[in-house]
């Protein structure tokens, strides 16, 4: 009987693909498996075995599958449910969960390259189809930045014979070869190794190089001597030898040869190897977290800033290993997880693993492929995407920050949340959940008060350092009298000279990067938008460029409005780059720093500030809320948020949520490390807003409360649940009518609960 499987596409396509299972393959094939299969009249895939059946499908022309990849499953049945959850929750296809729960190096498929080939028609063509043109004879040209309509123009051109395309096949994985040599074992003791040695004593550099290796990776079992294996490289450097002489060893017999694979991997060797004992209060929470587990599945860690959260996270991580389960520990951003690995990478060494956005390709492949093995890592940190690799012994989920905006995935699709997929994770496999913050989101805090989460509370400081001051400036009350600088207040600035002069390290914060978050005309009021996201262009004075946030997308700043050609362009508000610029006028004695997704955008620029500031080579560090994530700093006296009404007035119900929780976090970086008390100070025009008294009061439940209270009244989540529904279209008019009838028809389904 003829067998059929249904594979899953990386295409934003709904459900899976019918292919024929040919008969070579039919008794070795698993449903996980990767596949290589024809997709339409030119492409080709690796797709993922969903199911295996003998029902064939309606229509006669059924493609067979082109190629086994694999020897067992590649995506394990206990990831294909969590895909499955994604996809039905967040309302998006399984091929979009594919495309980022593998790593893109593990995905062979056609591609696909594009050239003029009637360059005599294309003075003839439209603007918009010269556009194309244009964009096509850049080196770096894809199709993944062209907008939906500017594909359809693209098609018009292969169509007219102006362009044609290829199609080749392109493995993205590279492996990673060594070559390791040893002594031949042939050579069986002390005797015939001075025989040798005596052999190629006219041969100085080989006769130095054999002997470098005796004297470190020969060992002498009573007479009988063993050689070790060692990187031939590493051989080379260390015994001042070049590899022709190696070679000339190997040829004679004497040295042996091995080319072997190896991963991507780095393992560091860091000095950092203690960590703190708790203290009674943190053992208290510790036991109590453990009591919660024993009857309740997740359980939220809520500590104030600065109470020691991290250690008790160690401690549960060392439990946990100790029972031989295996842990993922998730952090929001990459620079927790660096500090965090370099914690426990001295305890747990190669069972460690990271997985994050700033390590390369082929070593997220190298990961994947050793938690398929029969030697796991069993302690995964990480962000986002490491809740898709393939457990098979999971025991505990971390989740660090559970309240922050990164968790969700808001840009592409699936659109899915990291906090409540990961519980979900721990779900398939019966693992707990710990989540952890000093401002838990709402619907998290909730679910503790009924009951559907434990909760274990730190509330003092650790080594019961104090909470720093809360100082408010009215800036409309500064303007008035003339008390501000820039965007400074003279207050502001007395207190950030005094805090470098006493040894002690300042914060900026300004929630935007960039020089200014748009540019207008002043005649016209014209703002440049992105084609792509429809969202005005940010201007980043150093590069004179203004740039989308989303997705990249880059112009030369114009010196002349294009829309009205006569207004010049103005920037508005200020972003970290201005605010740096104006910091450095007005302290020019200090070193200043800045940190945002410009400066800090790959691990290594992260790091180097970060280590900076801590070494204290920055008296001054600007930021936007990168800032507020878990970083552990030691001497900053001074905290200033330069514009707090830029976090309180958001068109979204959970702004208040937000701006008292980044508060929050980034008076936490206040005063960790020594009991002197440090400062906050918040410029906003809303003095009076009552997010400022729970602030200083530290008093996250009565904020919990009054936010309860507020969407009950509005009927908002946690009460209700929202959906938001987006069109695009190039044509503004045929999106509004597409909008109308959707709306309509979805009033006619749920009645009132439909806003336009």
């Amino acid at each position: 009987m003829n067998k059929y499987a249904e594979i899953i596409l990386p295409l934003s396509l709904d459900g899976t693909f019918t292919y024929f299972i040919p008969e070579d393959i039919s008794s070795s094939i698993q449903v996980g498996m990767r596949v290589l299969v024809n997709f339409g009249s030119k492409k080709i895939y690796t797709g993922i075995v969903y199911s295996i059946h003998n029902n064939p499908p309606a229509y006669n022309k059924i493609k067979p599958i082109s190629l086994l990849l694999d020897n067992c499953p590649f995506v394990l049945e206990s990831q294909l449910v969590l895909w499955n959850f994604i996809s039905k929750y967040y309302c998006c296809t399984l091929g979009d969960v594919y495309k980022i729960a593998v790593p893109s190096a593990l995905k062979i498929e056609s591609e696909s390259s594009y050239e003029i080939v009637k360059s005599d028609n294309v003075a003839e063509i439209a603007k918009d189809e010269q556009i194309i043109v244009n964009k096509i004879q850049d080196k770096n040209f894809s199709t993944s930045k062209l907008s939906y309509s500017e594909i359809k123009t693209l098609k018009k051109l292969i169509e007219k014979g102006i362009i044609s395309e290829k199609n080749s096949i392109n493995n993205p994985y590279k492996p990673k070869y060594i070559t390791e040599i040893k002594l031949n074992d042939n050579i069986l003791n002390i005797n015939a190794l001075n025989n040798i040695i005596a052999g190629i004593k006219n041969c100085k550099a080989q006769k130095k190089c054999l002997e470098y290796y005796i004297e470190h990776y020969v060992t002498d079992d009573n007479g009988d001597i063993y050689g070790a294996n060692i990187n031939i490289d590493d051989l080379c450097k260390a015994s001042n030898s070049s590899k022709n002489i190696i070679n000339e060893l190997i040829k004679k017999d004497i040295f042996l040869s091995n080319t072997i694979q190896v991963d991507f991997t780095i393992n560091k060797s860091d000095t950092i190897t203690n960590t703190n004992e708790l203290t009674p209060i943190q053992e208290k929470a510790y036991k109590e977290i453990i009591n919660s587990f024993s009857s309740k599945n997740t359980t939220l860690l809520y500590g104030v800033t600065s109470s020691g959260k991290t250690e008790i996270y160690i401690k549960l991580i060392k439990k946990y290993f100790q029972l031989s389960k295996q842990i993922l520990f998730i952090a929001p951003d990459a620079g927790i997880v660096e500090q965090l690995e370099r914690k426990l990478k001295p305890f747990f060494g190669d069972d460690l693993g990271v997985f994050h956005p700033y390590i390369s390709e082929n070593s997220k492949v190298s990961t994947y492929m050793r938690m398929l093995s029969d030697n796991p890592y069993k302690i995964i940190i990480g962000i986002k995407q490491s809740i898709f690799l393939p457990f098979t012994n999971l025991g505990l989920v971390i989740i660090d920050e559970e309240h922050d905006i990164n968790y969700k995935q808001s840009e592409i699709s699936p659109r899915y949340h990291v906090r409540d997929s990961s519980v979900y994770l721990a779900y398939i496999h019966g693992a707990k959940t710990l989540l952890g913050s000093a401002s838990p989101s709402i619907e998290t805090y909730c679910n503790t008060q009924i009951n559907k989460y434990g909760l274990v509370s730190l509330t003092q400081r650790y080594n019961n350092t104090e909470s720093p001051k809360i100082t408010l400036i009215d800036t409309n009350e500064s303007y008035k009298k003339r008390q501000i600088r820039g965007h400074f207040s003279h207050y502001m600035i007395k207190r950030i000279n005094e805090t470098i002069f006493n040894g002690e390290q300042v914060i900026l914060f300004q929630n935007r990067r960039g020089f200014s978050p748009f540019v207008s005309c002043k005649e016209c009021n014209w703002v440049p938008k992105c084609p792509h996201c429809d969202v005005s262009l940010s201007y980043h004075l150093n590069q004179n460029k203004l740039m989308c946030h989303y997705c990249g997308y880059t112009i030369t700043k114009p010196d002349i409005c294009p829309n009205c050609h006569t207004g010049q362009i103005d920037s508005k508000g200020f972003g970290t780059e201005q605010l740096e610029q104006e910091t450095s006028l007005l302290f020019p004695a200090f070193k200043i720093a800045r940190m945002d997704t410009d400066t800090a955008g790959s691990i290594k620029k992260y790091t180097n500030i970060v280590e900076n500031f801590q070494d204290n080579q920055t008296d001054i560090l600007i930021g936007t809320q990168i800032l507020s994530k878990g970083l552990d700093f030691y001497n900053v006296g001074l905290v200033c948020i330069l514009n707090a009404d830029n976090l309180l007035y958001h068109p979204d119900f959970r702004a208040d949520e937000r701006a008292f929780q980044l508060m929050t976090q980034l008076s936490g970086r206040i005063g960790r490390h020594f009991c002197k008390k440090g400062e906050m100070i918040i410029q906003t025009t809303q003095i009076h807003n009552p997010i400022f008294k729970y602030l200083r009061e530290n008093n996250y439940q009565q904020f919990f409360h009054e936010q309860m209270v507020e969407r009950k009244n509005f009927d908002y989540p946690p009460f209700s649940r929202l959906i938001k529904i987006v069109l695009k279209h190039t044509d503004l008019q045929i999106c509004i009518d597409t909008s109308v009838i959707l709306s309509q028809r979805l009033k006619s389904v749920i009645n009132q609960n439909v806003s336009d």
